[in-house]
């Protein structure tokens, strides 16, 4: 049997390298930190388990300029005079 986990280390500073924010369950939020994803063998008959891969994930880029829709709703919300798909088009022009 193949199982994976994904294991997330909180770490503060800004100088450690795949430094990113990353979901821990623990926290039930997302957390400054570094993430790693580790792939295991198991044994059943034995219950032990062996590391064959682990792997640093690297922090998704922040892009700039992207409209979400919870934000195109908020705006909507404010502005109250134009429709969600109007700013949107609007926005991308």
């Amino acid at each position: 049997m193949i199982a994976g986990d994904a294991t997330v280390i909180t770490k503060a500073g800004k100088s450690t390298y795949a430094l990113g924010k990353f979901y821990s369950f623990i926290y039930s939020r997302a957390v400054p930190g570094l993430s790693f994803q580790c792939l295991s063998l198991i044994c059943v008959n034995t219950r032990k388990s062996s590391s064959i891969m682990m792997e640093k994930m690297m922090p998704k880029a922040k892009l700039p300029n992207v409209i979400t829709v919870q934000s195109v709703a908020k705006v909507d919300q404010k502005a109250q005079k134009k429709t969600a798909s109007d700013l949107v088009l609007y926005q991308l022009h």
